[in-house]
């Protein structure tokens, strides 16, 4: 099973690919704010290493 087909969108094979695309751009647009605030957690864990 598919994931639209488990959220009732449908098995249609057009269903799917637009469902997939429609997640890779959330990823795409979500990915640059979660790298930077990954980075900026690491910062903070790195000084507080360094100044304890």
């Amino acid at each position: 099973m598919e994931p639209p087909e488990l959220l009732g969108l449908g098995d249609s094979y057009l269903t799917i690919v637009v469902f997939s695309l429609v997640v890779a751009v959330l990823f795409a647009a979500t990915r640059p704010a979660a790298i930077h605030t990954a980075a900026r957690l690491a910062a903070r864990f790195a000084r507080a290493l360094l100044t304890a």
